[in-house]
């Protein structure tokens, strides 16, 4: 790539040659006269049609998974949730013992790997919650819950600066990686303040349809609230609020 060293510095193109501003400076190169249809057919980009492909399958089922817990992803992500939503998926889809390389997808990998998954790094579970709690996946059934023991929230919960209160949430998900649909249930607890006084024992539980074939994934998180003159709000930044996968169920 040349370097532009008048005192003119371009950026577009013009003919064959596209000007640029890059990090190491302004830049002149030639452009690529690589073809859609070369890549596509071409011999020597097997190993790009290959990556394509199983790039492609990771984002469509990022998609599919985020949507499946939407719900709640409206005040518990960040900015780079579909960026490591695809980067994890791809771990996944290299699991894939059965097919060639270029036909691996995400159904046929590891789903486990999901497990402990954040779809919130700025607010993530096990930094903001020390209380003890029990989690179950009942295929048969059909019927997801997470226990709660009995807690103190001054001292197991570790809160943003305003919130008053805060609410537990879960959400059980069967998903079809294949067709992308999903099927999701969701409950979310009392709102309850943080303060010194120990809660009871606390039980949220969900449930879809029994013997469901496809994997089934459980979220578990918090959202905060402020009290403002005998009012609850949502905190207006859901930043602060953790969602992690805690538990994924496999068909056998």
């Amino acid at each position: 790539m040349a370097k532009q060293v008048g005192l003119i510095r371009l950026r577009g193109s013009v003919g064959d040659i596209t000007y640029m501003d890059t990090k190491d400076g302004f830049r002149a190169q030639e452009k690529s006269r690589l073809s859609g249809d070369r890549i596509f057919t071409d011999k020597a980009f097997r190993r790009t049609r290959e990556n394509c492909a199983e790039f492609g399958n990771a984002a469509t089922s990022g998609k599919t998974f985020r949507d499946a817990f939407n719900d709640f992803l409206f005040n518990a992500k960040d900015r780079n949730l579909v960026t490591r939503t695809v980067k994890t998926l791809m771990v996944v889809l290299h699991s894939d013992l059965t097919e060639r390389r270029g036909s691996r997808t995400v159904a046929a990998g590891d789903l486990s790997l999901l497990n402990g998954f954040e779809f919130n790094q700025l607010a993530v579970l096990t930094t903001m919650l020390f209380a003890p709690y029990d989690f179950t996946i009942d295929r048969a059934s059909g019927t997801s819950s997470v226990t709660i023991h009995p807690l103190i929230p001054e001292n197991t919960i570790v809160p943003p600066t305003g919130a008053t209160h805060f609410q537990f949430m879960i959400g059980v998900s069967a998903i079809d990686f294949v067709k992308g649909t999903f099927t999701t249930e969701k409950q979310t607890g009392e709102i309850l303040p943080i303060n010194e006084i120990e809660t009871g024992e606390i039980i949220l539980s969900a449930s879809i349809a029994a013997n469901s074939t496809l994997p089934i994934f459980l979220v578990f998180g918090l959202c905060f609230h402020e009290q403002v003159n005998n009012f609850l709000y949502p905190l207006a930044d859901g930043n602060f609020n953790p969602l992690s996968i805690v538990s994924v169920n496999l068909p056998k």
